[in-house]
Order: structure tokens, then C-alpha cells, then sequence
């Protein structure tokens, strides 16, 4: 994204042309999304833009048991776990970062393998079924809404 955003800036008029970037910092652990979260920050740095906001348009982990070769599927607690730190580390460093939002990568899971992507497909915040998994009240409390 970084490299990216490197290109567009050098468009002529391009940085009058947004005000806002999207980012989905998908990592399997919290050094991951400050890592990604920095390298955006100083691109637009940079670029002297550092008022641009960044959105959070994508996060999210997998709640499927846990395999060694699926870094982002975390098991049902795991899933729980990381939203619950990687809204903490996002609220906390809401200015620092210019955190403009942030979206969950799916409501409830999909109940089919989705191509290309192992987490994906058990990503929700509710079974296929519409059970509330663990994620869904952690979710609540940090949006103020109602379990």
C-alpha cells in the first residue's frame, strides 16, 4: 500500500484530489498493524499530508481452530482476543495515527470456503446460523451498541 500511495502521490494535483486513505492492515499479530499503520503514516508524511485520515476499511481474523500454516485463522478466543486488542491499539493511537474509522471484515460467516482467502469464510462476528460468536460482545463494547 505504502509503495502505492509513493506512486500516487507523485501524480501532479493528485493530493488535493483525497482526503482520506483506506487500509486493511490484516497481520497475524498487533506488530503487524503499527508496522503497516507507521509505514502509511510516514508515506504520508512524506509527502507533507499527514492530515489525511487513515480508514481502517478492512481487519479481521478467522475464528475456524487454529492451524499452523493459517496465520490469520485464531480459533474462536483467538478471534475474540486480537479484535479486542487491535481496537485498543487503534483507539489509543487514534490521533497519533489520524484514525478516521474502523470496519470489521464480516458480519457473519459465509458457511462456504471463500477463494483465495483461508480466514475468510469464518471471519464474522456470528456463525453462519447467526449465533453471536465471543467477538460479537467485545465488538458491542467497543461500538456502545446493544449485545
Amino acid at each position: 500500500m505504502w509503495k502505492y500511495l509513493g506512486r500516487l502521490y507523485r501524480s501532479p494535483g493528485i493530493k488535493n484530489a483525497f482526503d482520506a486513505i483506506a487500509l486493511h492492515p490484516y497481520s497475524p499479530n498487533l506488530v503487524g498493524i503499527e508496522f503497516q499503520l507507521d509505514k502509511a503514516l510516514k508515506k504520508l508524511e512524506k509527502y507533507h499530508d499527514a492530515k489525511t485520515e487513515i480508514m481502517i476499511t478492512e481487519i479481521g481474523w478467522g475464528s475456524d481452530p487454529p492451524t499452523g500454516d493459517k496465520p490469520l485463522i485464531k480459533g474462536l478466543d483467538g478471534q475474540r482476543r486480537l479484535l479486542e486488542k487491535s481496537f485498543r491499539l487503534l483507539r489509543r493511537n487514534r490521533n497519533k495515527w489520524n484514525i478516521g474509522g474502523v470496519v470489521w471484515y464480516a458480519w457473519q460467516d459465509s458457511g462456504f470456503p471463500i477463494e483465495g482467502c483461508s480466514f475468510c469464510s469464518s471471519a464474522g462476528l456470528f456463525e453462519e446460523d447467526g449465533t453471536a460468536k465471543p467477538s460479537w460482545s467485545s465488538f458491542v463494547s467497543f461500538t456502545g451498541g446493544t449485545p
